[in-house]
């Protein structure tokens, strides 16, 4: 079996009029990525709350959630995260990946037989990565 490459991930806080967010960019990408590969951006949204983060209960189910579609994090493979944003009372997962209906159908094979999860799925083509880049100066802007 081979080896996950290691990610680098950064994991920011800031806190604006809607409560305390979290932020978790990744890093680093393979040497080898072609970003141009990956042209979908595929964005997992969980609302959860009115603001704020979520509690205990809200984030253990989100933990588990996020354990269950960590295979789709494979650079190798179709897909692969780029970051995960929690607060306004809502979690997001940014994937992009090369193949969108293969995204679905891995997505729909890891929750299969668990309990319904109140995500909502948006999908659009980025072969640019913009939304990756805008969500950094996102983040530059509420950190200073």
């Amino acid at each position: 079996m081979t080896e996950k490459p290691t990610e680098d991930w950064t994991l920011y806080t800031s806190e604006d009029y809607e409560g305390p967010s979290m932020w978790q960019i990744r890093d680093s990408y393979p040497p080898d990525l072609k970003r141009t590969d990956f042209p979908t951006s595929v964005i997992v949204e969980w609302s959860y709350a009115n603001g704020g983060p979520p509690d205990k209960q809200i984030l253990d189910e989100l933990h588990a959630f996020e354990a269950l579609l960590d295979p789709l994090n494979d650079a190798r493979g179709n897909s692969l995260l780029v970051h995960i944003i929690r607060g306004d009372g809502v979690s997001e997962l940014c994937y992009y990946c090369r193949d969108y209906a293969a995204f679905m159908s891995e997505l729909n094979t890891k929750l299969k037989g668990g309990p319904h999860f109140p995500i909502e799925i948006l999908n659009d083509n980025d072969p640019d990565w913009n939304y990756c880049r805008q969500t950094k100066e996102a983040l530059k802007s509420v950190d200073g």
